[in-house]
């Protein structure tokens, strides 16, 4: 009987042994596992750190390299378009105020100014001509060889020059003025009625 007790008692020893190693190895593996896990963990960690310090150059080169490109753009000149064409105001031009030639005076001044309001400058040869050979620029001048001309341009009768004014017996102005009107009106230029007078010796 005691024999049974004691083989009863080392199983149980045994037993309780076997369990409490079995609780020792249950309790140490997950520490171990986790250790091993946090090991693999930061070499993971490390590795990861490691390959990403190792692409930030790359990564500097790249945004540096954008920045010059940036850079050379922004540098660059604007090429701006040519126009087809330049279009240019036309010259101002000012019409020449004209002179009477240095040798007139008088009579011949009158005709020349007032010759201007009608005609240019090269009429004015033409009514020097015709008039110096009928009256010589004498607003005076009477016609007695029988014609009864009178005044510069020896208008017949004379008393048609009251037109262009009361005062057409003294004043060449107004002798000047109806003879300029008469040939106007008659031949159309001064040039005209020197051609016609060339022709018949009167116009």
């Amino acid at each position: 009987m005691k024999k049974l007790v004691f083989a009863l008692v080392a199983l149980a020893l045994t037993l309780a042994a076997l369990m409490a190693v079995e609780v020792l190895q249950a309790d140490s593996r997950p520490l171990t596992e986790s250790n091993s896990a946090w090991n693999q963990a930061f070499a993971t960690a490390t590795k990861t750190a490691k390959s990403a310090t190792s692409l930030k150059p790359t990564t500097t080169t790249t945004a540096t390299t954008g920045v010059s490109v940036a850079q050379s753009a922004s540098t660059k000149p604007v090429r701006r378009p040519t126009p087809s064409s330049t279009v240019t105001a036309p010259p101002t031009t000012t019409a020449p105020v004209a002179s009477p030639p240095v040798d007139l005076n008088g009579n011949r001044e009158i005709g020349y100014r007032l010759m201007r309001d009608r005609w240019g400058d090269d009429q004015w040869p033409c009514l020097e001509k015709l008039w110096t050979k009928e009256s010589g620029w004498n607003h005076l001048k009477w016609n007695t060889a029988g014609s009864g001309a009178y005044g510069i341009p020896q208008a017949l009768p004379a008393s048609k020059m009251a037109s262009a004014g009361s005062d057409w017996q003294t004043n060449p102005d107004t002798q000047v003025r109806w003879g300029l009107g008469y040939i106007q009106g008659r031949y159309g230029t001064p040039c005209g009625a020197w051609s016609a007078f060339q022709q018949k010796g009167w116009y």
